[in-house]
């Protein structure tokens, strides 16, 4: 839910904040991950069920102060041309086209 598209309800001595939702989880059990993200940082991080001790107690922040944000210029290819990727980033044109 976007921050404050349900507002709270004023008759209510708790419930006076606009609703939102403020974490997201994706459970993937044949992998035995859990990927977590938090409303300000839309990153997925990942946590591997299979490393943990279950005889630990463990806590995670779900913000971490930052927006998520990473810059990858560096990362761009100046061997290709515009028309040779997809307009949805899923792969090359041209391996779209092999298939």
């Amino acid at each position: 839910i976007p921050r404050g598209s349900v507002a709270g309800d004023p008759r209510s001595l708790m419930d006076t904040h606009p609703e939102y939702t403020p974490y997201a989880v994706l459970k993937i059990p044949q992998e035995r991950r859990l990927l977590v993200r938090a409303y300000a940082n839309q990153q997925w991080r990942a946590i591997d069920l299979r490393r943990l001790d279950f005889g630990e107690v463990r806590a995670w922040p779900l913000e971490d102060g930052t927006l998520g944000i990473r810059d990858i210029t560096a990362e761009g290819s100046a061997d290709l041309s515009a028309e040779e990727w997809t307009i949805g980033g899923d792969g090359l044109l041209s391996e779209t086209q092999e298939r």
